[in-house]
């Protein structure tokens, strides 16, 4: 899908895209979560997609989602005068692949490394808001994706061993979250 050489130009790219969010929403006054809702949605639905259809989530979009995220993170750190909260993020990030890196471990093949990839830039995200943030995204994720999954077995639409993508599930988590905390921050 992209080049090795253009790997780093992607990356950079990305980057840039979310440092212009980032000022873009500390001129407007905008929430942080109005920046990262709008990555969330750029990159999340063609992740999803993905997942759906091809039980995989590409590198480059987890990649981007990652880089981007991290460029809204340190600009909105820098110019709001919260560096706490890239510290925040980058623990946030760390922690929910370690969490994800476990359970795929553990779940013996029931997650896939997709799914610890795409924990980078949803724990990034969360870990901006604090640990409330990364327990409230993972709690709806997990939360949906079971409720969802034990609809499809009632409704025999699925047995007891079919791979269901999990991205979804985690994006959708990270988006209503973000969704939340915007709403609350405009009251």
């Amino acid at each position: 899908m992209v080049e090795q050489g253009s790997r780093p130009v992607l990356a950079s790219a990305t980057f840039i895209f979310g440092v212009s969010l980032g000022l873009l929403s500390a001129v407007f006054h905008l929430p942080t979560s109005v920046t990262f809702i709008f990555l969330l949605i750029t990159f999340g639905i063609p992740l999803s997609v993905f997942d759906i259809r091809q039980h995989r989530l590409p590198n480059a979009l987890t990649g981007s989602l990652f880089f981007s995220s991290l460029g809204s993170a340190v600009t909105n750190s820098i110019l709001r005068h919260e560096n706490h909260h890239l510290v925040a993020s980058l623990y946030g990030a760390a922690a929910l692949i370690a969490l994800y890196l476990l359970l795929t471990l553990l779940s013996h093949g029931g997650l896939g490394m997709g799914d610890v990839k795409l924990a980078a830039p949803l724990g990034l995200i969360s870990g901006f808001f604090g640990l409330q943030a990364i327990w409230i995204t993972n709690f709806i994720a997990i939360s949906v994706g079971t409720i969802f999954s034990i609809g499809l077995l009632l409704f025999a639409r699925a047995g007891v061993k079919s791979a269901i993508p999990f991205g979804p599930f985690m994006l959708f988590g990270q988006l209503l979250c973000l969704i939340l905390l915007t709403q609350q921050r405009l009251q």
